[in-house]
């Protein structure tokens, strides 16, 4: 009898040693799933449509976006030189913002010189900070971090500002799209834009159209007048 006992008491003690392992083999495995769906996230870019082909896709120079503290309505595109060529999924989620923002587009090509003007410009910074340190004093000190501390709360408060505002958008349809549209998307694993946002335009290039459209009104009333 004893011995009965004793290989059932074992096999109880088996069956449970099994069960522990295989909910901790099933745990590691949900974990490493969770892992996975997290670094399949998609990083946000922003950029200025230059061309928008026969097929639908589009042609994106890629940039970084700066928002005008003054004024939340305009901004600045500084243009890496990097492009996309890009069509859209399927289930792509557009929307355009209700009031679009008035953007200036810095090209590439501007930026290189204007990191050689800033580069100058920081020796010569340097030259007068070298002159200017030697007559810096406690008070000085003191006064430098009253502004920092002032600073950071200004940069708080505004933040907190900006959390209370939310941006109305409306649906649209990327055929929409134009060129020197300026907008924030994300793309899927087979690089196709599955979200884009219309956040502004182009404002060279609106000044172009405007421009063009002028020079066609005169055309038409040039010629009106001439038939008369």
């Amino acid at each position: 009898m004893k011995k009965k006992y004793l290989a059932i008491i074992l096999g109880m003690t088996l069956s449970i040693t099994s069960m522990s392992t295989f909910a901790d083999e099933e745990t590691d495995a949900q974990e490493d799933v969770v892992t996975v769906e997290e670094a399949e996230d998609a990083e946000e870019m922003t950029g200025r449509i230059d061309a928008v082909n026969e097929d639908g896709s589009v042609l994106i120079s890629i940039g970084e976006m700066t928002e005008d503290e003054a004024d939340e309505m305009l901004g600045t595109l500084n243009l890496s030189g990097e492009e996309l060529e890009a069509g859209f999924s399927e289930d792509v989620s557009a929307v355009g913002l209700v009031e679009y923002k008035t953007i200036t587009v810095v090209e590439a090509n501007d930026d290189e010189n204007a990191d050689e003007e800033e580069s100058s410009e920081e020796v010569s910074d340097v030259d007068d900070e070298e002159i200017t340190d030697s007559d810096t004093t406690d008070a000085d000190v003191n006064e430098e971090d009253e502004d920092s501390d002032t600073a950071e709360e200004s940069i708080s408060e505004d933040a907190d500002a900006e959390d209370e505002d939310e941006v109305e958008t409306e649906e649209i349809l990327t055929t929409d799209l134009e060129t020197g549209d300026i907008i924030t998307f994300t793309v899927d694993e087979n690089g196709d834009i599955n979200t884009v946002i219309l956040i502004g335009v182009d404002v060279d290039i609106l000044d172009e159209a405007e421009v063009s459209d002028a020079a066609e009104e005169d055309v038409e009333e040039t010629s009106s007048d001439t038939e008369a």
